[in-house]
């Protein structure tokens, strides 16, 4: 393969995008490990995306993410 370009990073990259690349466990998961799932045990998985938005600054998030590459089986 030839490279023409380099692609550029995304300058606009939404923190609920990256939280929603999460399953449900594995958000609470992310929240208990940080001391924030207490409030946390039963709610949707929407509210534990917007719960990692707002609580993880966007390069702690975007490395969370990164370990789904250990889920079992993928």
């Amino acid at each position: 393969m030839t490279v023409v370009r380099s692609a550029p990073g995304n300058p606009d990259v939404q923190p609920l995008a990256v939280a929603q690349l999460l399953w449900r466990d594995e958000a609470r998961a992310v929240l208990t490990r940080r001391g924030s799932a207490r409030s946390l045990r039963s709610v949707t998985r929407w509210r534990l995306w917007e719960a990692l938005a707002a609580q993880l600054p966007l390069d702690v998030l975007r490395r969370e993410v990164r370990a789904v590459r250990a889920r079992p089986g993928w």
